[in-house]
């Protein structure tokens, strides 16, 4: 029976390894998020399949959307958890579109701001772009989809979403 005990260099070699074995996972899963986004948040395991989903991370259903009118002015609140566009790699994009109904995987979202390019945006930092809510379909629904495409930058997923669905008023 062995009375050796973990010493304090072991233990800190273990801490090490665990902390590297998680920074390699977190950096090989870029994404994006968005404040009010439907789906699992980052510090959800699931998060890092759901992100690149298209059209959005989750069933877009009625439970999940908010009351807005058209014409509000929206603050859309975002941030690269992982930034993939750092130079030499080529630059990235990140665009809010919207959708007037609900979307499918084929669906085409009108851009409503412009484009951001992404190269050296700092991760964790969220950003903010106001955006001019406009009508649903006719029964008012509407989703609102932010995106980052990586463009060819080393990234397990071409893209990565974020969506908020509405009940548009008038």
């Amino acid at each position: 029976v062995s009375t050796q005990s973990t010493g304090p260099k072991t233990i800190h070699k273990m801490i090490t390894v665990i902390v590297a074995l998680f920074a390699l996972f977190t950096l090989s899963n870029g994404h994006v998020t968005m404040v009010g986004s439907v789906g699992p948040g980052i510090n959800d395991p699931a998060f890092f399949k759901a992100d690149a989903q298209s059209p959005c991370p989750d069933a877009i259903v009625d439970g999940t959307r908010r009351n807005v009118t058209a014409g509000e002015i929206l603050p859309v609140t975002w941030s690269l958890v992982v930034n993939h566009n750092i130079p030499p790699n080529p630059a990235g994009r990140v665009r809010i579109g919207w959708f007037a109904g609900v979307p499918t995987a084929g669906s085409m979202f009108n851009q409503l701001a412009p484009t951001i390019h992404i190269t050296d945006q700092p991760v964790n930092y969220y950003f903010l772009q106001n955006v001019v809510l406009i009508l649903g379909d006719a029964n008012g629904r509407a989703t609102l989809q932010l995106s980052y495409a990586v463009d060819g930058a080393g990234s397990p997923f071409p893209e990565y979403y974020q969506c908020i669905n509405f009940f548009v008023k008038i």
